[in-house]
């Protein structure tokens, strides 16, 4: 699936003279760039096919990274994943990638249990976060499930307070917790497709 601005936005773009100095800078026009909504280059979301593995397993580690740093973790699961594991998850459920141009910048899995879309590992790498990429690979992977599953379930950590409102905005709700050791809980979110 190919968006193209998935968002709408307006750009408006102004002239305006500055003072004579500005800092150490003596610039002779600014040009101001306004916009509402997220502004997005062309992007795909596809399938992932196994050649995609790596890279996707890039990206995760370098999303969990950051996570890491931000709670001052000794370490994730998903940091841990190695290649054949990610492979074991791509042969059981559905991996989405979105690209781009050439390069995944972001990657979502699923798999089915029963009537249930179980969604795990929504990655974005950090410097393309906040632009709606996390949106558009939720809202597909909901879409391919849509006429066949009853029900859509995911985690993420409780400390992690922008991911929950996150999920919380696209209609998730929390229904348990559980914890993985002394640094880590979970909070599971669902909905009704």
């Amino acid at each position: 699936m190919i968006f193209k601005h998935f968002f709408t936005f307006h750009l408006y773009l102004k002239r305006v003279r500055l003072p004579p100095k500005i800092g150490n800078y003596q610039p002779n026009i600014l040009i101001v760039v306004q916009h509402t909504g997220y502004y997005m280059n062309e992007f795909t979301i596809t399938q992932a096919n196994e050649d995609d593995l790596p890279a996707i397993l890039d990206v995760q580690k370098k999303a969990f990274l950051a996570v890491v740093k931000t709670f001052h973790l000794k370490s994730l699961p998903p940091l841990e994943q190695s290649l054949e594991s990610l492979t074991d998850d791509f042969a059981k459920g559905m991996v989405l990638k979105l690209s781009i141009g050439n390069a995944i910048v972001g990657s979502v899995r699923a798999y089915q249990k029963d009537e249930t879309c179980h969604i795990e590992r929504l990655v974005v790498l950090p410097e393309y976060q906040n632009r709606g990429i996390g949106k558009a690979l939720m809202h597909e992977i909901e879409t391919r499930y849509t006429n066949i599953v009853k029900r859509y379930e995911l985690f993420t950590g409780t400390r992690d307070s922008r991911n929950r409102h996150f999920y919380d905005q696209l209609g998730y709700k929390p229904f348990k917790t559980e914890k993985l050791n002394e640094e880590i809980s979970f909070i599971f979110m669902g909905k009704s497709a």
